[in-house]
């Protein structure tokens, strides 16, 4: 009796696995080389009335190519209530992917829409050899730093600086370039920090034992440029460093603002200096 029963479900185990084998399944590929929705709906609906059988590939081609026409016909047709097959899952899985790329795009043109370009302020100071540079992630020296920056390039040849950065403050999205031709040339070597939303730069003159007459190539100075006192004089004297010997005068020097004079204190006797600064390692 156990035999007759094992050989009984033998042949219908071989019966299933061959009705199953001699399925014949639509070629997916096909509705990747597809363009226009009406085309796609015409192959999937000449494939049904040929008897051919559709994968869960078909189904996630027709929701990268947005073709939703052809995946409700599919749907209405093959994967229904009469299918063992619950296409519902990968539908959801599908579309929710498309979902997020189409939120990243229209996130990505929000911001485009909104980015407002300004140039970072920046401070500068000289040895007789050697160039620093303070680049502030702010329109003024005296404003906040931006902490949360990405996409930040900074090039440097022997005669110009560039930098562009982005910068998320709140919901604006800020864009960060300053592109300025050098006074002079410098050598490859240089090295460069940052903290804090800053960027310190250290630039090595190309012809060194001489001082810069300005930063800058161009005789106009930008508004959110100034010289770095601080630094200079944790290097010695001003005038040692920024001016040069023939100058007879601050009023004669480009890009360098007039120091103003300590006023002497009542009695007679000058106020006592601030301790001097220390020049950054990092410089």
């Amino acid at each position: 009796m156990w035999k007759s029963i094992s050989s009984y479900i033998f042949v219908l185990s071989t019966m299933l696995i061959s009705v199953l084998c001699d399925k014949d399944f639509y070629d997916c590929a096909i509705l990747e080389g597809i363009v226009e929705e009406k085309q796609a709906l015409k192959e999937v609906t000449d494939a049904f009335e040929l008897n051919k059988d559709f994968s869960e590939s078909c189904l996630q081609i027709l929701v990268n190519k947005n073709f939703y026409s052809s995946i409700e016909y599919l749907v209405n047709n093959v994967f229904n209530e009469d299918n063992d097959y619950d296409a519902v899952p990968a539908l959801k899985r599908y579309i929710s992917k498309v979902r997020e790329r189409q939120d990243s795009v229209i996130n990505l043109a929000s911001e485009k829409r909104n980015i407002v370009t300004i140039g970072p302020a920046f401070q500068w100071a000289q040895d007789m050899n050697s160039v620093a540079l303070l680049v502030k992630f702010a329109h003024r020296m005296d404003s906040p730093a931006c902490i949360d920056l990405y996409d930040q390039n900074v090039t440097i040849t022997e005669t110009n600086i560039t930098i562009t950065c982005m910068c998320r403050k709140r919901d604006e999205i800020v864009r960060f370039y300053m592109n300025h031709e050098l006074y002079m040339k410098i050598s490859g070597n240089y090295s460069e920090f940052q903290s804090g939303g800053r960027l310190y730069l250290n630039l090595t003159k190309a012809e060194g034992n001489q001082r810069w007459r300005r930063l800058l190539f161009n005789e106009e100075q930008p508004r959110n440029m100034r010289v770095w006192y601080e630094l200079m004089e944790s290097i010695g004297d001003i005038s040692e460093n920024t001016v040069f010997e023939t100058d007879d005068a601050f009023e004669d020097l480009v890009h360098i603002d007039k120091p103003t004079r300590k006023k002497k204190s009542k009695g007679g006797k000058k106020k006592k200096n601030k301790k001097k600064r220390k020049i950054n390692d990092d410089l």
